[in-house]
């Protein structure tokens, strides 16, 4: 881990002298023009680490301010919740009776980090970024006839358990201006995450038995290259 925050640092601090030295020099900007719009507001349509896995695919919102013509910072939130449910039949060609589990999930993700834009043309602005995330979540699984893994008569279960992660990204996308202050973009970059399922409860019964307890907590980690920012809409003003 520690080795982690010295990199970061690191690249941090690069990125930073590299924004001093192009502050000074002059630079084509994109469609707002020197710095008339320091604001923007995005959507993204796509993925992002968090949440105890590479899971959330739902919109995120994104919000960044321009230091200057080079330099952003920027904050961005991820929500996602879903359902999913599967059956299993009695007999192994499908027919009599079904036994069902429903599993739930949800997801929140923060992420800040910051931008440097490089040399630009009227229209197209490439940047590199470093973002520090943080997420949470939960998961539920239910089961009615069925212990999760295949039919099973009268059995009943229910288990339900927190997420936490951390993680960072070194990403590098563009900004492509369709009409002034309007652009389309993409953004991919290579991620690292630590994820911990916090320590969960569990409850069961069958033909009058029933019991509970609860799972250990478990960690793990995962890294990789992937469209962190997906397909995004912004407004610059």
């Amino acid at each position: 881990m520690k080795n982690v925050f010295s990199l970061c640092a690191l690249l941090l601090l690069s990125v930073s002298l590299i924004a001093q030295t192009g502050a000074d020099e002059s630079s084509n900007s994109p469609m707002p023009g020197d710095g008339e719009s320091p604001f923007s507001l995005e959507v993204s349509l796509g993925q992002s680490f968090g949440g105890g896995s590479s899971l959330i695919t739902a919109p995120g919102i994104k919000f960044r301010y321009f230091l200057n013509q080079n330099m952003a910072i920027r904050v961005g939130l991820n929500y996602a919740s879903a359902s999913y449910e599967e059956n299993f039949a009695e007999n192994g060609d499908g027919s009599g009776a079904l036994g069902t589990v429903t599993m739930k999930m949800s997801s929140f993700d923060f992420k800040a980090g910051i931008e440097y834009h490089f040399a630009s043309t009227k229209r197209l602005s490439p940047y590199v970024a470093l973002d520090i995330a943080l997420g949470s979540g939960s998961m539920k699984d239910d089961g009615d006839n069925s212990d999760g893994s295949g039919y099973f008569l009268n059995y009943t279960y229910s288990e339900e358990y927190k997420t936490s992660s951390f993680g960072t990204s070194l990403n590098a996308g563009m900004d492509f201006y369709i009409v002034k202050n309007l652009f389309v973009g993409a953004e991919f970059g290579f991620g690292m995450v630590w994820n911990t399922e916090k320590e969960g409860t569990y409850s069961w019964s069958i033909d009058g038995s029933s019991g509970s307890g609860t799972t250990p907590e478990h960690k793990n980690s995962a890294m990789g290259i992937g469209s962190f920012g997906g397909i995004r809409l912004g407004w610059r003003f």
